[in-house]
C-alpha cells in the first residue's frame, strides 16, 4: 500500500507523511515508491536525508546521501558513595 501512496502525483505533504510511518515501519526496507516528486522541495530532500538510514533505498533514488545518527557522548561514569 506505501508503495503506490508514495508517487509523483501526490502532493509533497503527504509524501513526507507516509515516509515518516515508513522509516518506523517494519517492512520499511521493502517499500519502493513507483514515483517521485518531479521537484522536490527542501522540506521533503531534508526528511528523506534525516530518515534516509533507515530507508537508504529511497534516499538513493533521490540522489541523497543520509545523515548519521548523532553519537552520544560517552557518559562519565557515576561515582557511588
Amino acid at each position: 500500500m506505501a508503495n503506490k501512496g508514495l508517487s509523483a502525483d501526490v502532493n509533497q505533504g503527504r509524501w513526507g507523511t507516509l515516509l515518516d510511518a515508513v522509516a518506523l515501519s517494519p517492512v520499511h526496507l521493502r517499500v519502493v515508491p513507483v514515483g517521485l516528486p518531479e521537484h522536490p522541495s527542501q522540506e521533503l530532500l531534508d526528511l528523506v536525508r534525516r530518515i534516509g538510514i533507515q530507508v537508504p533505498q529511497i534516499a538513493a533514488l533521490f540522489g541523497v546521501e543520509p545523515t548519521s545518527a548523532p553519537r552520544r557522548r560517552p557518559g562519565r561514569g557515576r561515582v557511588r558513595a
